[in-house]
């Protein structure tokens, strides 16, 4: 997800559409207003007007409705018409073709979803930040967050003694809601981690785009 905002548009603003074009088997858009063609994976235009300029990454997440409804109980829809194409769920079941990415402007790195379904909390240090990689497998969706709060570095493992999917860190045996990234109960209760830009990406895609990208290990992380 990105901000549409461009300094060098009369209106300060962009209206992204489908080119109907691909690129390295990616997703290729097009700004209404200049014609200039964007990659969704990099957020960047690559021919145009505004060739190089880039968008700021918002964070997102894939969740199933009904965990999206519960943490955000007064949220709104929006509501877009029906292709003929539905979208499944069983889309993400291969689990081997698809990564987390994380991204800086001078780092990327890939984190297949077998091991973040394996880990379910997957602590590691991302361009010398401490990060958390929450994954839930009932909507194959991850999230990403810096680990540190209340001036001390934490790690977290999945609190399996709850129905409902919690993560719970080690050094004070606090409960964290995985979308959120608040403490929900403990002694670091109201505390929030600081959410960091994810991107769900099929393997090869992002290895296309950041053919640099740092790919985990397990093994390697840092608790």
């Amino acid at each position: 997800m990105y901000v549409r905002e461009c300094s060098q548009t009369d209106s300060g603003k962009l209206t992204l559409v489908v080119s109907g074009m691909l690129w390295n088997r990616s997703l290729v858009m097009k700004d209404l207003e200049t014609e200039s063609l964007w990659s969704h994976l990099l957020g960047r235009a690559m021919e145009g007007k505004l060739e190089g300029t880039a968008l700021e990454t918002l964070p997102s997440t894939m969740v199933d409705w009904k965990t999206w409804k519960a943490d955000h109980p007064d949220t709104t829809v929006l509501a877009l018409d029906r292709t003929s194409q539905k979208f499944l769920r069983s889309l993400h079941d291969e689990l081997p073709r698809f990564v987390l990415g994380l991204r800086s402007p001078s780092a990327a790195k890939a984190y297949p979803f077998p091991a973040l379904k394996k880990e379910g909390a997957l602590n590691d240090t991302f361009d010398g930040t401490p990060v958390v990689l929450f994954f839930r497998p009932d909507s194959a969706g991850g999230r990403a967050f810096e680990r540190k709060t209340a001036d001390r570095e934490l790690s977290f493992q999945v609190d399996r003694q709850r129905q409902q999917q919690r993560f719970m860190d080690r050094e004070t045996g606090s409960v964290w809601n995985p979308e959120t990234g608040t403490c929900e109960q403990g002694p670091l209760q109201g505390n929030a981690l600081e959410e960091i830009p994810a991107i769900i990406s099929f393997g090869k895609a992002w290895k296309a785009f950041y053919p640099d990208s740092e790919s985990y290990r397990p093994g390697a992380e840092k608790r």
